[in-house]
């Protein structure tokens, strides 16, 4: 028999909900109404099964986010990039892991205690956005009508886990740009944002750790992106005319989204 699913914690939610309707055009040839939604929530664990508890979700066997008491559902857990080993004399001053080498990855001693360990993980960023919001227009000319909804989100990153593969260069995945300007040694160290190619280097750090994407500190942070997007989710356009209506409909056609440098 599986062990029973309970509830074992407490969670609050807060925020709002605002619309607002207009009629922009009205008269007996061209009408035009526009429907705004924002919608604002924000998520905090009250309580867990005992003090001190975590959940933590995992990408494969690695922890990617922990939820505890005080903090929002979810949120990413990990390592802060801190840039490249560039040089001897940087890499005898900097902490470093016991597996770390001259042009591999630095990441912050959060812990102050001089070494880079599990211990030095921390948050990193929050899937949550901050902001929900929609948009339909319906429009009208003579015999033929045109709608539009667009739909969007902000405030929350997302973790891009493409970049265990992107940045892979075994030679069977296309990568990115950034590969190009790897470090590779003391005379060649490239931009300082793309380790060394070398094995079993880092090892408490996974691949989608060390090429992370929000820059200022998100597990290591530079795979996560801030979440913002914009995209019209359903623009159609019936055409009237008896005896028949034709109707030309598009899902989700374009979509405007600003990952972070």
């Amino acid at each position: 028999m599986n062990s029973p699913y309970k509830n074992v914690g407490a969670v609050s939610n807060k925020g709002f909900d605002f619309r607002l309707s207009t009629v922009n055009v009205k008269n007996n040839r061209f009408n035009w109404r526009t429907d705004i939604t924002v919608s604002h929530n924000v998520n905090k664990i009250l309580a867990l099964n005992s003090d001190g508890a975590a959940l933590y979700g995992y990408y494969g066997t690695t922890i990617a986010a922990k939820s505890v008491v005080g903090r929002s559902i979810g949120e990413f857990w990990g390592y802060v990039f801190d840039g490249i080993y560039m040089t001897e004399e940087e890499y005898n001053r900097q902490p470093k892991h016991v597996s770390s080498a001259v042009g591999t990855t630095r990441m912050k001693d959060i812990n102050g205690d001089g070494v880079i360990t599990a211990d030095d993980r921390t948050y990193i960023g929050n899937p949550n956005p901050r902001m929900i919001f929609g948009m339909a227009n319906d429009l009208r000319y003579k015999n033929f009508d045109f709608s539009v909804v667009v739909a969007g989100q902000t405030g929350n990153q997302i973790m891009n886990t493409n970049m265990q593969n992107i940045v892979n260069i075994d030679g069977i995945f296309n990568v990115t740009k950034d590969m190009a300007n790897r470090w590779r040694s003391l005379e060649n160290p490239g931009n300082g944002k793309v380790p060394r190619t070398l094995s079993n280097t880092t090892g408490t750090i996974p691949p989608w750790q060390q090429q992370l994407g929000v820059r200022r500190g998100l597990p290591d942070h530079q795979e996560h992106h801030t979440g913002i997007y914009f995209r019209p989710e359903a623009p159609e356009i019936p055409a009237i005319g008896p005896p028949l209506r034709k109707r030309a409909t598009g899902i989700r056609i374009h979509e405007i989204s600003r990952p972070e440098p």
